[in-house]
């Protein structure tokens, strides 16, 4: 049995309760049954139903303009999530950048460090083998000298 959409009446069920509701509903139950034709019959029912039928209208118009707002919010979503991608690359490559700079800087101090302290081992280490070490123009080594007692025992 197929029913044409001007022959089904539009039922308005009041606001719709439950997850997922859209706010109106047409019952799904009048697709199934049988047109009786009652509902044209009475002018009061029918005025009911023109009612219903407006506020359904009303309703999807308001539906539709919220969800052309939604798309223009999503859009600008959209524009800030790929100006944040952007500004995201731009800042990784600068932190990139410098921190290849600290490490150079890093590495330089590290080697200005290094070459005093081996600098100043090698002064240490000069002046220890000249103090230490007697050299070969310097002259020959004289016999020590007898003790205080010895020279004493011998007069």
């Amino acid at each position: 049995m197929d029913l044409s959409v001007d022959q089904v009446p539009l039922t308005w069920s009041g606001p719709a309760r439950g997850r997922g509701a859209s706010g109106w509903a047409v019952c799904r139950r009048l697709w199934a049954r049988p047109y009786t034709g009652t509902a044209t019959n009475n002018p009061d029912q029918m005025d009911k139903l023109h009612k219903d039928a407006e506020e359904v209208l009303d309703m999807m118009h308001a539906n539709v303009g919220k969800v052309k707002d939604r798309g223009v919010k999503l859009e600008v979503l959209d524009e800030r999530a790929d100006e944040l991608l952007a500004a995201s690359k731009t800042f990784q490559k600068s932190s990139k950048a410098v921190a290849r700079q600290e490490r150079f800087r890093n590495r330089k101090w590290k080697l200005i460090v290094g070459a005093t302290i081996a600098l100043v081992v090698l002064i240490i280490i000069i002046i220890i083998i000249v103090f230490t070490v007697p050299s070969s123009k310097s002259s020959p080594p004289v016999a020590p000298s007898a003790s205080p007692l010895q020279q004493l025992s011998t007069l």
